[in-house]
């Protein structure tokens, strides 16, 4: 399977002119004979904590990308504010290349840092879903930097995001490292900028296979279920994975 990590110029609470943008990257993507693309984090609007302007109480977004898939017959994953009443939901929608729904994910860990969780619920539960005979899972930004979420079946992880350059260092080490404990591959989307950047992919022993710097584009990647089960089987790490509550008593 080929896919497309889209790294987006994302106009800053602007969905029109961004979603103009990325059916510019669906199609370069699938008449590059990719099976998915992804999209960053809030992919149409930037990481943004005016949910009055931002958030959704229908499935607009969806319903728009629903038809960029369609249209270009390709899967396609990417980020959205949905009304949850008081707070909103910080959401992550992947689409087949029908249109139809295959996976949502709420973000689990807001970034309290910056005040998101004053904003957004947190999400309750792992996401996994599989494609083509691949099994992917799917976190949001920050839920990156808690390793305890990553365990599971899944060939490969991806990781929408808005994370800054001042902080790249720590994001292409998470990537990598993440790729390599699970043993499976490990993919980045971030947005343009001069403040972003550094889309990437990693493979299940946490080699880098594409990247983007700071500009508009996508990075494709071939990514197997059978190199991931043939890199497990030869040096299994799983079977020895032990799962024990965290030192605090939290989740």
């Amino acid at each position: 399977m080929k896919i497309a990590l889209g790294q987006l110029d994302i106009k800053f609470e602007d969905k029109q002119n961004s979603f103009a943008a990325a059916q510019g990257l669906v199609k370069t993507a699938a008449e590059s004979g990719c099976d998915m693309i992804f999209f960053p984090e809030m992919s149409l609007t930037g990481f943004s904590m005016n949910t009055a302007a931002t958030k959704e109480d229908g499935r607009q977004t969806v319903t728009r990308f629903a038809q960029c898939a369609k249209s270009h017959g390709i899967a396609v994953g990417f980020g959205w504010v949905r009304d949850a009443g008081e707070r909103s939901a910080n959401m992550y929608t992947v689409l087949d290349k029908n249109g139809g729904l295959i996976a949502e994910y709420t973000k689990i860990h807001p970034f309290s840092y910056a005040g998101e969780d004053k904003y957004f619920i947190s999400g309750d539960s792992l996401c996994r879903f599989e494609y083509m005979g691949v099994k992917f899972g799917l976190v949001i930004c920050y839920d990156l930097r808690f390793s305890y979420i990553f365990g599971g079946d899944y060939d490969v992880m991806l990781v929408p995001a808005n994370w800054p350059k001042s902080r790249e260092g720590h994001w292409l080490t998470l990537l990598r490292a993440r790729a390599i404990e699970n043993q499976a591959y490990c993919a980045g989307i971030n947005c343009a900028g001069a403040d972003y950047g550094s889309t990437a992919a990693f493979d299940p022993n946490g080699d880098e296979i594409c990247r983007l710097f700071d500009t508009q584009g996508i990075a494709a990647a071939e990514v197997s279920a059978e190199t991931a089960a043939r890199i497990r089987e030869a040096f299994p790490v799983r079977k020895d994975r032990k799962i024990f509550g965290s030192f605090d008593g939290k989740r």
